[in-house]
């Protein structure tokens, strides 16, 4: 599955963000039904991704510091560690012993290759404030 439950709550938490407030781990958590648990490991990956600011401390809590227009649904799987791949094939450190005994050539492979570049493409074009903040039309599309 593209789209964990894991990244679902991280597009949840940006949503949240994107308003340009600061919030504390507990409040996005408890606004955005996320398990707080989760909500930690979720904002420590936003941030190492650079989406996220986290200011420990009194007063301190999270802040959107990227531009959400910049950020593809892809970047964020990315940055969540997510399998988007539709095959363990496509993975370059993937051993198939069905490539190796037809001289490097799988049909499947090809086929599956030609769906993967689709597949990371729509991810590509699509940015998080258009996926948080606007409905997708058939002209988006």
């Amino acid at each position: 599955m593209l789209i964990t439950r894991e990244s679902d709550y991280a597009l949840r938490i940006l949503s949240a963000l994107s308003s340009g407030e600061q919030f504390t781990t507990e409040e996005l958590c408890t606004k955005e039904y996320t398990p707080q648990q989760f909500g930690y490991k979720i904002l420590k990956k936003l941030s190492k991704g650079g989406l996220i600011t986290i200011t420990r401390g009194n007063g301190g809590g999270c802040r959107l510091c990227c531009d959400l227009k910049q950020v593809s649904l892809y970047d964020l799987l990315k940055i969540m560690d997510e399998d988007y791949r539709v095959s363990a094939c496509m993975s370059s450190d993937f051993t198939c012993l069905r490539r190796q005994g037809n001289s490097n050539h799988c049909t499947i492979h090809d086929n599956l290759s030609i769906i993967q570049e689709a597949i990371n493409h729509e991810l590509q074009r699509h940015s998080l404030y258009e996926i948080l903040g606007h409905t997708l039309t058939q002209e988006t599309l």
